[in-house]
């Protein structure tokens, strides 16, 4: 078996569960290890349906030598209520691959579903029906076609029938013939309309014409649209990156957008309706400290959570100036690179006032989030009208962000670095925190002030793990290897001094790990070719029509040159530093938590496959312009 095939079964190996599928390059699919052994054996443990908190933390105690940790990081695999701990749907897609004797057929939890309305889909007539009937709700949005919540509900056909015919419920039976069943999980056809204004949501639909229409009445009036596009969903659609299923889009810079610039049957897809409208943020460059001193340009958040969170409730360019200033002390303070951050990294809890107690510790920053308008409970009488918030806003506001030691962040300015970064300043609550106005007493205040009542004027929170991303994202790493790259890229005066130079940079990022993998002697064949080619061209003394030195020609014709070679080679180690780094992190995570982050094997395969990509051009001189 020759490097190449090896290489390959490097590529493909470690077996994935596949959790939830792909919507475009910015929303990948989510996947997790199968061979995960405290967590296989935790979900074999609940499998059988409902356990106590305390049997659940006697089990995790005895399986995970840090259980608080596992818990916070595992707990999209589980649903924790009044009568204990009980799988998530994650748990049990995860559960019907690795057990032995799955009762489970993989993906087809429930036989049918239905997308209905609802008028308060927080009811708790509503959820006792839900429950009595064994059928599960999710939101799919708070302002659905008809402008009120829209929601999906899963179960049986007869159950579904039950909870659409009862007066707790929709009280209308004619409302099942809506209902859809799927056999094997496949699900009979429909269309999606897939969208994006800043968070990702999906809208079904049972044809075109329906789909078109909320289409087009979410371009006129949603203001922070950035993308849109209508699926037929039938079978064989997995992702949104299968064009062959497009109906409709409009978004330019969109996936689909750039991707039709070269297909013109997708290209005659697009909607050429209110294409002015702005639908695209970035960190701009003023955001001084992210561009000028650590390297980075004009960089775009990788998640849409984090985006949601800073943008702020704010619209336009109050929304970008928001964004701007949050990121940018988050950015001071993390020191991770914003574009690598994803959604998986979050954890989403909608019950703010067990926040505390769920996610302690310092390291966890809590988001609070008010997503409907409320009064304000704790207004003082002295605040005066203006600015009081007397009335709490909706719509994903940020209320504040906390420490889960309870202490609130602030954005300050320092004179000193000439930028803001996020702090826990220890007061209380004041004017100038991060989120609303957290004045106790006195004019203009909200009586805000601490936890706790943050959390009971709270609809959901937000949490990231500050030690994790910088331990996943850190930005140390890339200013390293900037400089390392120089010698690399300039330092030779003949092919000898060019190998040697790129050769003893190639041995000190192999020490960095000591697994050997078929790439690492691929990268140590592509110096002695890049070598050979210098060494052909200097002896053959050819000079480029501008003088240089000239080693060859391109499969389409143009001259390449010694510092082509020279250039490609240091972006081939630079890569590969990455590579080996991110192997080496793998193996420090699996080592101190049971098991390593997804994310490590991820972004190590892309940078194999981008070396092996760019050690297949050396041969034929593809690597210049």
């Amino acid at each position: 078996m020759d490097k190449l095939d090896k290489f390959e079964d490097f590529l493909e190996e470690g077996k994935k569960i596949q959790i939830k599928r792909k919507y475009t390059e910015n929303h990948p699919a989510h996947t997790v290890g199968k061979t995960a052994n405290v967590r296989n054996e935790i979900l074999k443990a609940v499998k059988d349906g409902v356990i106590t908190e305390e049997e659940f933390t006697k089990i995790l105690s005895k399986l995970s030598t840090s259980p608080k940790r596992w818990r916070t990081t595992n707990s999209k695999y589980f649903f924790v209520s009044e009568e204990g701990v009980r799988l998530s749907k994650w748990g049990l897609r995860i559960l019907s691959e690795v057990d032995e004797t799955p009762k489970l057929k993989t993906f087809a939890i429930c036989e049918a579903t239905v997308t209905m309305d609802a008028m308060d889909p927080k009811s708790k007539l509503l959820k006792k029906l839900l429950k009595k009937n064994n059928v599960e709700m999710e939101i799919l949005t708070m302002k659905g076609p008809s402008n009120w919540p829209e929601v999906e509900l899963t179960g049986s056909r007869e159950d579904l029938q039950a909870v659409l015919g009862s007066p707790d419920g929709w009280d209308d039976p004619e409302l099942g013939e809506y209902i859809e069943e799927s056999r094997e999980g496949k699900i009979t056809e429909r269309y999606e309309v897939i969208f994006s204004d800043g968070i990702s949501q999906i809208q079904k639909f049972r044809d075109e014409k329906g789909a078109i229409s909320f289409m087009k009445k979410e371009i006129e009036s949603n203001k922070k649209l950035r993308d849109i596009a209508v699926y037929k969903a039938g079978s064989g659609f997995h992702s949104t990156t299968q064009t062959e299923f497009v109906v409709k889009f409009w978004g330019n810079g969109s996936y689909l957008d750039n991707v039709s610039k070269r297909d013109k049957d997708l290209a005659s897809k697009k909607l050429q309706e209110n294409t002015n409208m702005e639908n695209t943020f970035s960190i701009h460059e003023s955001f001084s400290a992210f561009t000028g001193a650590n390297g980075f340009l004009n960089e775009k958040l990788g998640s849409q959570i984090l985006a949601s969170i800073l943008m702020g409730n704010k619209e336009g360019k109050h929304g970008k100036e928001n964004l701007k200033r949050l990121a940018g002390g988050f950015y001071q303070m993390a020191k991770v690179a914003l574009d690598k951050i994803q959604d998986e990294d979050f954890i989403l809890d909608n019950d703010p006032q067990k926040a505390f107690k769920n996610h302690g510790g310092s390291s966890n920053i809590i988001f609070f989030i008010s997503d409907n308008e409320k009064e304000n409970p704790y207004l003082p009488d002295n605040s005066g009208s203006y600015g009081s918030l007397a009335t709490i806003p909706g719509g994903g506001i940020l209320l504040a962000a906390m420490g889960g030691d309870r202490e609130f962040y602030t954005n300050d300015w320092s004179r000193y670095s000439k930028n803001r970064a996020w702090k826990k300043d220890g007061r209380k609550g004041s004017e100038d925190q991060v989120g609303v106005n957290k004045k106790y007493r006195g004019w203009g205040a909200s009586g805000l002030n601490n936890g706790k009542r943050i959390a009971e004027v709270s609809d959901r929170v937000i949490i990231v793990n500050l030690d994790l991303i910088r331990q996943k994202y850190s930005t140390q790493q890339l200013r390293d290897a900037r400089s390392a790259a120089k010698a690399g890229a300039t330092a030779f005066k003949s092919d000898k001094d060019f190998k040697a130079d790129n050769k003893n940079r190639y041995h000190q990022i192999l020490a960095t790990k000591a697994a050997s993998m078929p790439i690492d002697k691929m990268v140590e064949g592509a110096i002695d070719e890049l070598g050979n080619q210098i060494k052909a061209g200097l002896n053959s003394g050819e000079k480029t029509k501008y003088g240089e030195i000239k080693i060859g020609e391109n499969s389409k014709g143009r001259e390449v040159k010694l510092r082509d070679a020279s250039n490609h080679m240091s972006n081939i180690l630079d890569n590969y530093s990455r590579y080996c780094d991110y192997i080496k992190q793998g193996e420090e995570s699996e080592a101190r938590y049971g098991q390593s982050e997804s994310y490590y094997e991820r972004e190590s395969k892309n940078y194999a496959k981008e070396i092996k990509d760019q050690i297949s051009k050396i041969k034929g001189f593809d690597y210049a312009w």
